[in-house]
Order: C-alpha cells, then structure tokens, then sequence
C-alpha cells in the first residue's frame, strides 16, 4: 500500500508540474515503462535522450508484492551515457527505488534489472521517469547521484 501511495504522490506531482507553468499536461519528459524479468534473466529498458547538467526524478518499483517470494529479489541499476549512477537490490521489504539522477554525458541511459530467487514467476518491473523544470528563481539545492559514497550524497 506505502509504496502505491509513493507512486501516486510522485506521479501526480511529474503530472502537475507542467500546469503550473501554462503548458500542456503531455510533457515529452515524462514516461512509464515497464517489462517483466524472471529469476536467472535480465531486463534493459532505454533512457533515451538525457541530456547533461538536466535533473530526472526516476522510480523503479516492483508493483505486484503479492507475485514476489520470500527469497525473490531484483538487482536494479541506473546507468547514464557514462556507466553507472545508481542500483539497489528490490525485494518484497523494499520494492522501490527513488532517485535524483543529473547524467554526466549526452545520450542514452538504460536501467537494467536482474531478477534472483527461488520462484519461476516473472516479475514486473515499472519505471517513471520525468525531467525537472528548474530554474534559476528556484533558490533550490538539489544533490543528484552518481554519489559513491554518503559523504558525496
């Protein structure tokens, strides 16, 4: 329930975003998508166009608890043009990821999922991802991954 409520709150706050700036609720940077993984496979769904020095709100959830095992996990990681920015082991506890990502070359992400476990069931994978509209007015401080370590996060 917790994480549907997570997802509900961000993505009504992605879809919301654009209104308070007069443009159309159809932002091309904004997107779900979402494939299955099933123990001993590997998932690899495109982030296409990240653009350097732009901040993305990114989720990836695994939205049916009921469908993962005991010992079911998922392996997830988050990679800009350059490699790795962040992972995170998804399990029934913990079936989400939420992460501020700032790519550090032009071109095409990817997130990738690897799926672990005694069980034989697919797993569903989603993900959201939505560009920032920040601007200088903002006063804000906004700490994006990659972090390699709590010092830098």
């Amino acid at each position: 329930m917790e994480t549907r409520v997570k997802r509900l709150v961000f993505a009504l706050s992605v879809a919301l975003l654009p209104l308070s700036r007069g443009s159309s609720v159809e932002d091309p940077s904004f997107f779900k998508k979402e494939g299955g993984v099933k123990t001993g496979s590997r998932l690899s769904i495109s982030l296409s166009d990240l653009r350097p020095g732009d901040y993305y709100g990114l989720t990836v959830s695994l939205p049916d608890l009921a469908a993962l095992g005991e010992t079911d996990a998922v392996d997830v990681s988050i990679s800009d043009a350059q490699g790795l920015l962040v992972s995170k082991t998804l399990h029934a506890g913990d079936p989400d990821l939420t992460a501020t990502i700032r790519p550090r070359a032009p071109g095409e992400g990817k997130v990738e999922a690897a799926a672990s476990g005694a069980s034989e069931r697919s797993h569903r994978v989603e993900v959201y991802l939505s560009r920032m509209q920040l601007s200088g007015k903002a006063r804000s401080l906004i700490c994006a991954n990659p972090s390699s370590n709590w010092r830098d996060a």
